[in-house]
């Protein structure tokens, strides 16, 4: 395999795969979005976050000007599971936006793959890594890692 072509696609764990967005994806993107969306209804208790269509947001977050780049967790047999972006900041530094896997298929390394994928892109363009994990934070008695 090529060195482009390494990076262009990750292996998780078989059968998914990390690649580039590619308009064919859009339909499951734009549910991911909406899946992304009516989660964050219910963690606020506010059913207007992301209006009357939940996954139109995912229509405006492609028109970004900012907009590095687009990811996926592809499963050899389920198509995409999961999703990931990455927007330019300032200075040569960016922001992860967004982190989405499919709820069936959370808890088996794809966030986590997700994010080292955009890590290493990041890197390779020679962009400042704004985040770093660390574990020890609590919020309403739910640890996170960040």
């Amino acid at each position: 395999m090529t060195e482009a072509a390494t990076r262009a696609a990750t292996r998780v764990a078989e059968p998914v795969t990390i690649r580039p967005y590619r308009p064919l994806d859009h339909g499951a993107c734009r549910d991911l979005w909406a899946d992304l969306v009516h989660m964050k209804r219910e963690l606020y208790q506010d059913p207007s976050i992301g209006g009357v269509d939940p996954g139109a947001g995912f229509e405006e977050y492609l028109t970004r000007l900012d907009l590095a780049g687009i990811w996926v967790a592809e499963h050899r047999d389920e198509g995409v599971v999961g999703l990931i972006g990455l927007v330019l900041g300032t200075r040569r530094a960016g922001e992860v936006e967004p982190v989405v896997v499919a709820d069936r298929w959370r808890d088996r390394g794809i966030g986590r793959a997700l994010l080292q994928h955009v890590a290493n892109e990041a890197r390779r363009r020679d962009m400042i890594a704004l985040y770093s994990w660390q574990d020890g934070l609590d919020v309403h008695e739910l640890r996170f890692s960040y």
